[in-house]
C-alpha cells in the first residue's frame, strides 16, 4: 500500500495552522484567561480567608483527642507542621480546579467559532473534518497544561516559601505525569460536552455552575468524607474527583508522613499509624464509591478509560452526525426531484 506523503503533510500542515489560531486567540483575549483561573482564585480566597484556619483547627482537635483517648496525653506537633499539611491540601485543591475549568473555558474559542460559522466555513473546507475536531481537542490540551502548570510552579513556590513543601522527586515527576493525564481527561470531557452550545453566553453560564459545583465534587473547597453521601455518590462519576485523588495522595504523602514523624516520642507505632490512616481518610486519600474504597491504582484505570471512552463517543458521534446529515440531505434531493416529476 503507498503512503501518500502529500496528503499526510497537507494534513499536518491544516492541524497546525488551526490549533495555532485557536492558542493565539484564547491568549488574546485577557479575559479568557482570567475567567479560566477564576474557580481557582476562589479556592485561594477561601482557603486564607476562612477554610485554613478552620481545618487546621479539625486537625489540632482530632489529634489531641486521639491522642488523650489511646494514651492520655496532648498534641505535641506544632501549629507550622500541621499547617503544612492543611497546605498541601490546598494546593491539591487549586491544582484540581484548575484542570476542570480551565479546559471548558478554553472551549470559548471553538464555540465562538460555531455561533460566527467559522466551524461550517472550516467543514466546508478542503480540511478534512477529524483534523478540524483534533485541533479543537489538542489546543484545548495545550492551554490547559500551559495555565495548570503556571499555577503549578506557584503553588510550589507558595509551598517552599512556607515550609510546607514535603514532596519527593518521584512525586512530582507523578504529580506532572498526573496533570497531564488529567488535563487529557477534562479535554475528551469538556470539549465533548462544550459542543452542543450554540453560543459562549449559554456555556458561560454553564461554566458558572460547574466552577461553583466542582470544588464540592473533588473535595477542594472542603473534604468529601464530611459531605452527605448523596454528594460523594455522584463525585465518583466525576473524572476530576479521581484526579484530585491522586494529585491529593502525591501533594500531601510528605506532609502525612511529616505529621507522623513529628508526634511525641515514645509513642506507639500501632499509634501513629492510626493517627496518620485517620488524617488518610478524613482528606480523601481514598475515594469511597458507595462503602468501596478507591485507591491510587483504581483512580489511574478510571482516568485513562474514561479518557479513551470520551474520544470515542465524541468522534463517534461527529461520524454518525456526518452521515445523519448527509443521509438528510440525499432524501431532500430525491424528495425534491419526486416533487418536480409529478
Amino acid at each position: 500500500m503507498k503512503i501518500n506523503t502529500k496528503q499526510i503533510g497537507d494534513d499536518l500542515y491544516s492541524f497546525n495552522m488551526m490549533t495555532t489560531r485557536c492558542i493565539k486567540l484564547f491568549f488574546r483575549d485577557k479575559m479568557n484567561v482570567m475567567f479560566a483561573l477564576l474557580s481557582p482564585m476562589i479556592v485561594l480566597v477561601l482557603y486564607v480567608l476562612f477554610l485554613g484556619d478552620m481545618q487546621l483547627e479539625t486537625v489540632q482537635t482530632m489529634l489531641n483527642a486521639q491522642l488523650e483517648n489511646t494514651l492520655g496525653m496532648q498534641n505535641g506537633i506544632s501549629d507550622s507542621v500541621i499547617k503544612g499539611f492543611i497546605d498541601s491540601w490546598m494546593v491539591s485543591g487549586v491544582i484540581t480546579v484548575a484542570i476542570i475549568t480551565v479546559s471548558l473555558s478554553a472551549n470559548n474559542v471553538m464555540v465562538e467559532d460555531k455561533s460566527r460559522g467559522v466551524l461550517a466555513d472550516g467543514i466546508a473546507s478542503p480540511a478534512k473534518q477529524w483534523i478540524i475536531k483534533l485541533s479543537y481537542y489538542f489546543f484545548n490540551f495545550v492551554v490547559t497544561i500551559s495555565i495548570v502548570g503556571v499555577a503549578l510552579c506557584a503553588c510550589f513556590i507558595y509551598l517552599a516559601a512556607t515550609g510546607g513543601f514535603y514532596m519527593t522527586a518521584s512525586e512530582v515527576f507523578a504529580l506532572i505525569g498526573t496533570i497531564l493525564l488529567g488535563s487529557l481527561s477534562a479535554t475528551s470531557v469538556t470539549v465533548f460536552i462544550s459542543g452542543f452550545f450554540k453560543n459562549n453566553a449559554t456555556l458561560g453560564a454553564f461554566g458558572g455552575i460547574v466552577g461553583a459545583g466542582i470544588g464540592f465534587l473533588t473535595g477542594a473547597f472542603m473534604p468529601m468524607s464530611i459531605m452527605p453521601s448523596f454528594a460523594r455518590g455522584i463525585s465518583i462519576f466525576v473524572p476530576g474527583s479521581h484526579t484530585g485523588g491522586i494529585i491529593r495522595n502525591l501533594m500531601m504523602n510528605g506532609a502525612l508522613e511529616n505529621i507522623g514523624s513529628s508526634l511525641p516520642k515514645g509513642i506507639p507505632e500501632s499509634v501513629v499509624t492510626a493517627i496518620t490512616e485517620n488524617l488518610a481518610a478524613m482528606y480523601d486519600f481514598k475515594l469511597d464509591a458507595f462503602g468501596t474504597m478507591i485507591g491510587i491504582s483504581d483512580m489511574f484505570i478510571v482516568l485513562i478509560t474514561t479518557t479513551i471512552a470520551m474520544v470515542i463517543i465524541s468522534f463517534g458521534y461527529s461520524y454518525g452526525k456526518k452521515i445523519y446529515n448527509k443521509n438528510k440531505k440525499i432524501k431532500a434531493q430525491i424528495s425534491a426531484i419526486n416533487d418536480k416529476n409529478k
